[in-house]
């Protein structure tokens, strides 16, 4: 994508941000328009589960590349604590949650073999 295409696209957003604030609900129905408050809740409840979850795990891998063993621990088992969480709550899918931590765990494992090698 070329640089006149982003900043048309660019151009788009704001345009559409500007007609249709998000909260805005262009329903057909009542029950559609209620679907469209409830989904609003719920995604804004679960921004915080999903940024947080993002930060822990980076933490988490920043904590495994510093190679420092104690902190490596406590940002791995804060990080994974609120994966499950996150599933238990069905913020996001558990199968998300499993292969997330599987690739952190994963991390940890091969940063340890390499550093007692």
């Amino acid at each position: 994508m070329g640089y006149h295409a982003r900043a048309v696209r660019a151009i788009l957003l704001c345009f559409q941000t500007l007609m249709f604030p998000r909260g805005t609900i262009l329903a057909n129905s009542k029950q559609s328009a209620k679907r469209a408050r409830v989904s609003e809740r719920q995604r804004v409840r679960n921004r915080t589960y999903v940024t947080s979850t993002r930060t822990l795990v980076r933490k988490a891998e920043s904590a495994i590349k510093a190679g420092d063993a104690e902190s490596t621990a406590t940002s791995l088992h804060d990080a994974i604590a609120l994966l499950d969480r996150a599933a238990s709550k069905g913020v996001i899918h558990p199968n998300q949650a499993a292969r997330r931590k599987s690739r952190l765990m994963a991390k940890f494992n091969k940063a340890e073999s390499d550093s007692a090698a």
